[in-house]
């Protein structure tokens, strides 16, 4: 089986669900005591669909690239190159990026604003809610 996830909490919330010890402890006994079948494939790579109905219910790769499983971080200049040069696109270092994001006229944080808003929202309610009695 190949799970398509790093499983790190920055990319996916699945290993904070409370479903997942009981997903993977299903999959290793189900594997363990052979209720489900492991095979191996051999041939040229695809990917083989499994519907039930007119429903795509599964999907398996056979022979994956080996490079889509190097997380290296790509360089700077290949990054750009692939989003289609300088012109198009500029890749920022995480110190610059930090700083950029809230830089825009439309792009501030508006958790305050939001924080206060629901604060005033609930004593409003409190209010109407305590003088209706």
């Amino acid at each position: 089986m190949l799970l398509g996830s790093r499983l790190d909490t920055a990319w996916t919330t699945l290993p904070t669900t409370p479903g997942f010890v009981p997903f993977i402890d299903a999959l290793v006994n189900r594997i363990a005591i052979g209720q489900a079948e492991v095979s191996s494939a051999e041939g040229a790579p695809h990917v083989q669909f499994r519907t039930r109905g007119a429903d795509t219910v599964g999907a398996t790769v056979f022979g994956p690239d080996p490079r889509e499983s190097d997380l290296t971080p790509a360089t700077p200049a290949l990054a750009t190159a692939a989003l289609g040069g300088r012109d198009r696109a500029e890749v920022l270092s995480a110190n610059d990026f930090a700083i950029e994001r809230f830089s825009g006229t439309r792009r501030a944080d508006a958790s305050m604003l939001l924080l206060i808003l629901a604060l005033l929202l609930a004593a409003t309610e409190l209010v109407v809610a305590t003088r209706t009695r």
